[in-house]
């Protein structure tokens, strides 16, 4: 039995409700105002011959299931707290069955027809859980939606891409599972959700990092349409060419990429698909923890994702909804004792090689905008470049090929840039760093490893507001919030951080390199395509 789901108060159960696999009970929070319902199956566990295949319907049961303790995490092996931020700590044990949601609800009956936010997890694609305390939903719950965190498998239980996975699946693709788990939610969804006060016709998509990219992904694939009706993507896109480099492992690749790359492990290991089956989970997670981000990334499988986002949003054939985009100041502040450690293995020269290497004739441009006289300059520069290129651009991007479709739904950007000036400085230093911004705009600051104050508590009010009136509306105004104006409207973002007010763009030159070196990227992969089936 897992965690249980309020830290405080006593776990008094609510009354049954009805979803279509059976009767079910939650518990309520100490204040009585908020249900939650935690480790619900939306799907079959993915075991043994389930392994690496699409999730499947969920059992039903007779009498009433208890859901009043959060599920297993999905098997992963990265699971510490970063830096001490313990609301980015997986605690929970992890399990291959880990096919679950959690519902939090404060409507008073089936009745309501309430908004729905659903929040998928960042982590990668490698770890995360939607038990995190992070993504608590009692605040949101209080709100006024109903709010859905879901789990997915990760790593090479979740995107295992093989030819032979390919050749037996009906829809003649492989790798995504974790993708199509989320799909199996938001059909459980649409399925369900009225039994908890929730309007199926009114939901948003939320998630951050590997979250946001799930929602990029959802409003580029068919097969999501209808069952989402607007998206907030924080922290991430998939706009990146996946072959530009240094970024490329935090883009998606192409279905044949992931063939080779599950080819070359399974030979590695010498195992059949049908061998790996029968393998222990833990046997599995060990044998491909070193592999990590290699197995463990969304895939072009030409099914759940056809193309690449740009070609998608180019033809206009993606899923036109109102959209919250954005991103964070300092994105890779998490990645910098990892970059100083860089430093120790790397020289100038080495430096200045890969940058060539990479940029070729634009080799000069980056180091304009990246100056690099240094070591520790370029270090600080490379750091600049991550989240220039990974994030900010990522951002302003989707509001420019949003608008090129005739009657384009809003897309509102945000630039989140809060640092609490009492935390402690080994916190501090990060800056506003990747993943933030999460406990402010889903009301979980008191789980967080910050010392706030009243700027935080007002910040963070003012965002789950700008969130709730979104997910109601599509229009994140109102309650007497500063105006948001559409991107495509107004040129500038929302700037969330000791104050709430409308700014320009940042950094639009360093942005207008990026978009430049993105083009040509795009252009030899269309060349290089060309050669393919020249030959």
């Amino acid at each position: 039995m897992g965690r249980p789901v309020f830290a405080t108060g006593s776990l008094r159960a609510t009354e049954p409700v009805d979803i279509r696999s059976g009767s079910i009970s939650g518990v309520y929070n100490g204040q009585g105002d908020v249900r939650c319902f935690a480790g619900v199956p939306f799907a079959a566990p993915p075991l043994g011959d389930l392994r690496w295949r699409a999730p499947q319907s969920p059992a039903s049961w007779d009498g009433v299931y208890r859901a009043d303790h959060f599920p297993p995490a999905p098997m992963q092996s990265i699971r510490g707290a970063m830096l001490g931020l313990q609301d980015f700590a997986v605690t929970d044990e992890v399990s291959e069955d880990c096919l679950y949601l959690n519902v939090w609800t404060s409507a008073g009956d089936d009745g309501e027809k309430r908004p729905v936010l659903v929040f998928f997890y960042g982590g990668g694609f490698v770890t995360g859980s939607g038990s995190q305390v992070v993504y608590d939903g009692e605040t949101m719950a209080q709100n006024g939606v109903v709010y859905v965190t879901v789990n997915y498998r990760l790593g090479a239980f979740g995107f295992l891409a093989h030819p032979d996975l390919t050749a037996e699946a009906e829809y003649h693709a492989s790798g995504n599972y974790g993708l199509l788990d989320q799909l199996a939610a938001l059909q459980w969804i649409h399925d369900n959700i009225a039994a908890f006060g929730g309007d199926a016709d009114n939901v948003t998509i939320a998630g951050e990092s590997a979250g946001g990219k799930s929602v990029h992904i959802f409003v580029c694939s068919p097969l999501a349409k209808g069952l989402f009706h607007r998206g907030i993507s924080e922290s991430s896109c998939i706009f990146g060419t996946p072959s530009a480099a240094p970024a490329a492992l935090h883009m998606v690749a192409r279905l044949a990429h992931g063939e080779t790359r599950g080819r070359a492990f399974t030979d590695s290991m010498g195992l059949s698909i049908a061998q790996l089956r029968s393998l222990p989970a833990q046997d599995l997670l060990a044998a491909t923890a070193k592999l990590g981000e290699e197995l463990g990334r969304p895939l072009i499988d030409g099914y759940l994702l056809p193309d690449s986002a740009w070609n998608i949003f180019e033809q206009g054939t993606y899923n036109n909804v109102p959209i919250i985009v954005g991103s964070n100041a300092q994105e890779t502040g998490l990645l910098r004792e990892r970059a100083e450690q860089w430093c120790t293995h790397f020289d100038k020269e080495g430096h200045d090689a890969r940058i060539a290497q990479v940029f070729g004739d634009m080799a000069d441009e980056y180091h304009e905008f990246y100056p690099s006289d240094t070591l520790q300059q370029a270090f600080e520069s490379y750091l600049q470049y991550f989240t220039d290129h990974s994030y900010t651009w990522q951002t302003f991007t989707w509001p420019r090929m949003q608008a090129k479709t005739e009657d384009a739904a809003p897309v509102y950007t945000y630039y989140f840039t809060r640092v609490p000036e009492a935390s402690p400085e080994e916190i501090k230093k990060l800056g506003a760093h990747h993943g933030a911004e999460i406990a402010y705009a889903y009301g979980n600051l008191h789980y967080s490893g910050r010392v706030c104050n009243g700027v935080d508590d007002a910040l963070s009010s003012q965002m789950q507001a700008y969130w709730v009136n979104f997910a109601r509306t599509g229009n994140p105004n109102g309650d007497k919030l500063p105006e948001w104006e559409p991107y495509a409207i107004s040129g500038q973002c929302m700037e969330f951080g000791s104050r709430v007010q409308v700014i320009p763009a940042p950094r639009p030159d360093a942005l207008d390199f990026i978009d430049r070196y993105e083009a040509r990227q795009r252009e030899q992969a269309v060349k290089n395509q060309t050669r393919c089936i020249e030959r």
